[in-house]
């Protein structure tokens, strides 16, 4: 079926002529989705100045981008072509041929165990790798087989894991896998000492799964003193109403102090990082806590008061009003996995209140993406019915006010303790215990990583150190 030829929009409210060309041509059917991936493209990806093809200058006529969309094979072959530096400068834009699938993973769906975990070196040097338990998703595989946080494995369907075969046996996986449970954390270097015929293994089945990411949270009694502890795995809109619920319940016990665990955070969108700084700093109505950097016609064209994010007394989307604390004060807990929304959200508070941060220095991942749509302005409105095909490109970078973004060294170094893990939210968990003693005492700490991170199960996921943001 043919279609009118479409502007490319730039703005909502301004859309721009293409090389003068009218609006009554026609673009072929056989090019109807190259024509969009490469104007989605042209109008919105962060490197669109970087890449030669995507010039607004390169086309003269629209019969010579006919002729250019015609000579790929198909949507995929042409979206790839227009990445600028693949898996170096940008590694995270993607191309669906069905948005519906796409937008549950947006939203927060995954296929998991239900078993989060880190993946680590071991300390002699052998190649060995270990998993360790970071957290459990309740009512899944993982929590049903009695899976917990602090649990380490060293072999997974029987094969013992190593820095070359943990990803093809670990992520992407279907149906399911068995993991070998260490009994001997061994200084870093675990092993096997269970007696009997056999170690123990654990048979855990992949579902699908939106899970909550308010993990955890407590009130804890120190003295006089009250400190909230929140930890919290994603930054997913859908679940913005518990996460005002916690924070009811911080407001309620007149916490003094709020320890907020995002160690194992590496993703979200943009509103639920304005909602939680809003929550912890409400006192700042109005104040900036990020600003996009787009490509450099969006960020033309937008003003700039439209690219910021600043702290507010209700969510922008359904006016909830929010449990703000109005906290001079925030402590995170952070290690090397700790990126994206989370280092957003530190980064977007640290002009404004004290910040300290305790753990490890964090990734440094300030990118972000939005969806776009066959439609005229790329947006869900009219969308062209004739197929499926979505794009989520790399369309901006995050700063707080001051436009810096950069990884975030800890205020106190303490990296985790692979071996001595405790449970989220008690003081059993080292790094809270230290974090406690930190609000009471001033202790101070200036450890670093012995061991290696690798990787975490996070990686599975198409969402991981990706920023999701609103299209302008």
């Amino acid at each position: 079926m043919e279609r009118y030829f479409k502007y490319i929009i730039i703005l909502s409210v301004s859309a721009f002529l293409f090389m003068s060309c009218s609006k009554d041509e026609i673009i072929p059917q056989e090019v109807e989705i190259n024509d969009f991936v490469w104007g989605g493209m042209n109008a919105y990806y962060k490197f669109q100045g970087e890449v030669n093809d995507l010039s607004d200058s390169n086309f003269s006529t629209r019969e010579q981008l006919n002729e250019y969309l015609a000579g790929f094979e198909n949507p995929d072959v042409l979206f790839q072509s227009l990445v600028f530096q693949p898996m170096v400068t940008d590694s995270i834009s993607i191309i669906t041929n069905n948005f519906n699938i796409l937008e549950r993973r947006l939203a927060g769906e995954v296929e998991t165990t239900g078993m989060e975990f880190g993946i680590v070196d071991y300390r002699d040097g052998s190649g060995n790798v270990f998993g360790y338990v970071q957290l459990v998703y309740p009512n899944t595989s993982a929590a049903n087989n009695g899976i917990t946080r602090g649990m380490i494995f060293t072999q997974v369907d029987g094969t013992t894991l190593n820095v070359n075969n943990f990803r093809n046996l670990l992520l992407n996986r279907t149906g399911g896998y068995s993991i070998t449970l260490a009994d001997d954390y061994n200084n870093g270097n675990p092993r096997i000492t269970v007696p009997g015929p056999a170690p123990l293994i654990i048979d855990l089945t992949i579902g699908t799964l939106t899970p909550n990411p308010v993990i955890a949270t407590n009130v804890l009694m120190e003295g006089t003193q009250k400190i909230g502890y929140l930890c919290y795995n994603e930054f997913n809109d859908q679940f913005l109403n518990e996460l005002n619920a916690a924070f009811a319940t911080f407001r309620s016990e007149s916490i003094n102090d709020l320890v907020i665990d995002l160690r194992y955070a590496s993703n979200g969108n943009i509103e639920s990082i304005q909602t939680m700084a809003s929550l912890i700093a409400g006192q700042l109505q109005g104040s900036i806590v990020t600003s996009e950097i787009w490509n450099n016609k969006v960020n033309t064209n937008i003003p700039s008061s439209l690219l910021q994010r600043t702290i507010v007394e209700r969510t922008p989307t359904d006016r909830m009003l929010l449990n703000a604390l109005n906290l001079p004060r925030v402590f995170f807990l952070t290690s090397r996995a700790t990126a994206s929304a989370a280092e957003v959200l530190i980064n977007g508070l640290r002009p404004l209140i004290d910040v300290i941060t305790i753990g490890e220095t964090t990734k440094g991942v300030y990118d972000a993406s939005t969806l776009l749509y066959d439609s005229e302005d790329y947006r869900k409105v009219n969308i062209n019915v004739n197929h499926t095909f979505a794009l989520f490109p790399y369309v901006a970078q995050i700063t707080n006010r001051d436009g810096l973004r950069a990884p975030i060294e800890a205020t106190q170094g303490l990296p985790e303790d692979y071996g001595n893990m405790g449970l989220l939210g008690e003081r059993s968990d080292p790094m809270l215990d230290f974090a406690i003693d930190n609000i009471i005492n001033g202790t101070a700490s200036s450890l670093t990583p012995e061991l290696n991170q690798l990787g975490n199960s996070k990686e599975d996921y198409i969402t991981n150190e990706i920023i999701i943001i609103d299209l302008k």
